[in-house]
């Protein structure tokens, strides 16, 4: 049956309240993937998706929240979407791209161990076809849904205790990444965006669309691959000027009722 805009503008108020750092984003709320993505959206099984600022083509925003309404069956699920992209797929780009390449090799490291095994189970079921770059991502976007901001918004030690686990694990990679770990870090990514002291630093040049990615042309997986090889400050100026590129030659965005929050 899904649930009304109404319902979604209301939940979405309430989630940008605990986290401030999502009025970064628009949302955009329509019936189905079909009425959000045209041909693209046919068959495909998602409730919520994050856009990058190339993809959505937003104006003045870093990307889009992308729901269809009818496929989110209550309340609940429909604030682990925001959760899932907003803390997950959005929050991880608040790595710089060599933080975020080690994060995500950190969670394929200990993909074997337990209870790590189980989040990679789900992740490649659901996602058989992406790599296992993507699926490290989903890995973390799934883990964040029951992430309740009660959890860090009052801790004083989040950051310190999430940067010291990135530290161990994925930096110094002294010891495998646990779950707790990944708990930690996550926290930290939350309480960043609820206090607006993380900002992005990755910009993607591909949308990630509902929970599965949208897949990389050739052109642009090429194209991601010699950016890695950049410097830092040379590969984040490289990628915003292919975001100009395209939303130079990108048709007008539509005119909708989409919600850019003003609080």
């Amino acid at each position: 049956m899904g649930i009304s805009v109404e319902k979604a503008r209301e939940l979405t108020v309430a989630f940008t309240q605990d986290y401030p750092g999502a009025l970064e984003l628009g949302f955009k709320f329509r019936d189905t993937p079909v009425d959000l993505y045209g041909d693209r959206g046919v068959n495909l099984p998602m409730m919520a998706g994050y856009r990058s600022k190339s993809q959505a083509n937003t104006q003045g925003l870093k990307g889009t929240i992308d729901v269809a309404l009818n496929n989110v069956p209550n309340e609940e699920e429909f604030i682990k979407s925001l959760r899932h992209e907003v803390l997950g797929h959005y929050g991880i780009n608040s790595f710089a791209p060599e933080d975020k390449k080690l994060l995500l090799e950190g969670i394929i490291e200990a993909k074997n161990d337990l209870p790590f095994k189980n989040l990679w189970n789900y992740v490649v079921k659901h996602y058989p076809n992406e790599s296992i770059l993507m699926q490290a991502e989903e890995v973390l976007a799934y883990r964040v849904e029951t992430l309740e901001p009660e959890l860090h918004k009052d801790n004083p030690n989040v950051h310190s205790i999430g940067a010291k686990s990135f530290q161990d694990t994925c930096v110094e990679k002294s010891r495998l990444m646990t779950v707790e770990d990944l708990d930690n870090i996550t926290l930290m990514i939350a309480q960043g965006i609820r206090d607006k002291t993380r900002e992005q630093k990755t910009f993607p040049v591909y949308g990630i669309f509902g929970r599965q990615a949208d897949r990389q042309t050739q052109t642009e997986e090429l194209l991601d691959k010699i950016l890695q090889n950049l410097p830092p400050d040379t590969q984040r100026m490289a990628r915003e000027n292919v975001e100009k590129a395209r939303q130079a030659q990108s048709p007008a965005p539509e005119h909708h009722q989409d919600m850019e929050l003003d609080l």
